[in-house]
């Protein structure tokens, strides 16, 4: 953090379940930090802390990790969760694509899906059953393995493209300039209620709001 000029001002550490987050949001008003980065991945946790510090908020950005990307975070936090920034390496991009998952999904279970378990979890299913179908045994474990590392699948989340030192799929645009061979690292604002993809180009659908509890 600090060689790229960034101070870690301090370190609060939580358990599960945290429903008074006092001590956190002290802390906050003591040092105004410049990005408050909520790393507790528990939604309904994160939803309180959300209704805490919105109730008594410093001039602070607010990421949040994981908690975000289930559904029922935005239940829980209602109007706290405005302005609230999460990321996610494989989610949902709101494509063409993406938007007929969400429809297909929605229409058979009778709610939508989060923007990151869910169609993480249909991209790579319909990726190993193509390597399936390519070997003709599922049980051929090492031929299935070559087809996965070798073969791209374009899914909801991106392209699954691993072959390469490591077998992992590079992050577009940190690690990969061509968004058809890698996976968009997507960044999130919640916005009237709604995640909205804020970067990078060109899956964001909007742009970053000053977060409402600004002064």
């Amino acid at each position: 953090m600090q060689g790229v000029g960034w101070t870690i001002s301090g370190l609060e550490k939580v358990t599960t379940p945290v429903s008074d987050w006092t001590p956190v949001i002290g802390h906050l008003a003591s040092q105004k930090p410049a990005i408050a980065y909520n790393a507790h991945p528990a939604p309904a946790d994160q939803a309180a802390f959300m209704k805490q510090f919105v109730a008594s908020p410093t001039n602070s950005l607010v990421y949040l990790q994981y908690g975000p990307s289930i559904p029922v975070f935005l239940q829980l936090a209602g109007p706290a969760a405005n302005g609230a920034i999460w990321s996610t390496v494989i989610g949902n991009l709101g494509d063409t694509l993406g938007k007929a998952f969400t429809s297909k999904y929605t229409s058979k279970f009778g709610k939508a899906p989060g923007l990151a378990n869910a169609p993480q979890g249909y991209d790579t299913i319909y990726h190993l059953a193509a390597a399936w179908g390519r070997v003709g045994n599922a049980r051929n474990f090492t031929a299935v393995s070559d087809v996965l590392r070798t073969t791209r699948t374009r899914g909801v989340c991106g392209t699954i493209n691993m072959n390469q030192p490591g077998q992992y799929t590079s992050a577009y645009p940190d690690a990969s300039d061509d968004p058809s061979l890698s996976m968009p690292h997507l960044y999130l604002q919640v916005q009237n209620g709604q995640h909205k993809i804020i970067w990078p180009p060109p899956y964001a659908e909007t742009e970053f709001q000053t977060p409402p509890w600004f002064k």
